[in-house]
């Protein structure tokens, strides 16, 4: 089944359909021979009221194999539940899911499925079906305008198979907690503001502890990536934590890349750090110089990403209790 720049698949009744192929399709030879694929163009749909089936007897998914090819802003939408038996293929765009309406790869813990890594991801939840074996998936979600994989290396296997759902959300997550963590000599107090993960276990997925790996592209408030590491907590919100052991931070700020080896459980992760992540401000230099019986302030702060930037300096008497002594807007 093929369809157009514009074109939508609906069935309103059982179909059969070894491969979807979502792009404008120019045929070279015959199907079985070649395809020559260019980009589609327009937003694509999936759905209806009927059926979709990859097999005519015991079906197990909707297709065998899915294909995106979609350069349009809008992208493809499922409007139906979708499930792919073996490939599925994010060559380019972005698929739009719901909890409802979820787009699953794999059948169960021994036909996986496979995830190709293509420059398209999905926008809402993508479930993977997970082995009771060591080995890495990646989960291709992001924004509506970013993609923002999840990469789990199981290196212990999972006592049983299962499924693991995983979600970019673009709401700027809290930090809620009382005292900041530290990594070494690295602080966090602060989530990125650029959104956070939740991933979900699902059909049984038991035990088994990986290496996370998230990448936050499009990130816009991190000043220096090797200061970020990888946070979670529970996905009902609550305080941060550090699971598992860091490994230094890759990428760079427009794309920083967290990671941690010996994790286990799944809930809601992020990007943390010092207040450099969320708040882009640097203090170079502050200085205090005695001058004829008062104290003279000097200081010098460096603003990032932001025209301006209000400075309020305060004093304390006991290390707690601050009283602001002035205030300033510098550009």
């Amino acid at each position: 089944v093929t369809a157009n720049a514009g074109g939508t698949i609906t069935t309103t009744n059982t179909t059969t359909i070894p491969t979807i192929l979502l792009a404008n399709v120019t045929y070279s030879a015959t199907i079985a021979d070649n395809l020559e694929i260019t980009d589609a163009t327009t937003p694509q749909t999936i759905g209806g009221a009927g059926i979709f089936r990859n097999s005519a007897t015991a079906s197990t998914a909707s297709t065998r194999n899915l294909t995106v090819q979609n350069a349009s802003a809008g992208g493809v939408t499922l409007s139906a539940p979708f499930s792919v038996g073996f490939n599925f293929i994010p060559s380019k765009g972005i698929v739009n899911t719901t909890p409802t309406n979820l787009l699953t790869v794999g059948t169960s813990g021994t036909s996986k499925g496979t995830i190709l890594q293509g420059l398209g991801w999905v926008n809402g939840p993508l479930k993977k079906w997970i082995g009771s074996t060591a080995g890495s998936d990646t989960l291709t979600v992001g924004s509506a305008t970013s993609y923002k994989p999840a990469i789990f290396n199981f290196t212990t296997a999972p006592t049983t198979a299962g499924t693991v759902t995983a979600t970019f959300s673009s709401v700027s997550p809290n930090f809620p907690n009382a005292s900041p963590l530290t990594e070494g000599a690295l602080i966090v107090n602060r989530a990125s503001t650029q959104g956070s993960w939740f991933v979900e276990a699902g059909d049984g997925l038991t035990d088994g502890s990986y290496t996370a790996t998230f990448t936050g592209n499009g990130a816009t408030d991190v000043i220096d990536y090797t200061k970020t590491v990888l946070i979670k907590r529970p996905s009902s919100g609550g305080d941060w934590t550090l699971d598992g052991v860091h490994v230094t931070s890759t990428g760079s700020n427009a794309a920083p890349v967290v990671s941690r080896t010996g994790m286990a459980g799944f809930s809601e992760f992020a990007i943390g750090g010092e207040l450099l992540v969320a708040l882009p401000i640097a203090i170079e230099y502050f200085r205090g110089t005695k001058q004829n019986n008062r104290n003279v302030l000097d200081w010098r702060v460096t603003c990032y990403n932001s025209p301006t930037v209000t400075l309020t300096l305060e004093r304390s008497a006991d290390g707690r209790n601050f009283n602001g002594i002035s205030t300033t807007t510098e550009t």
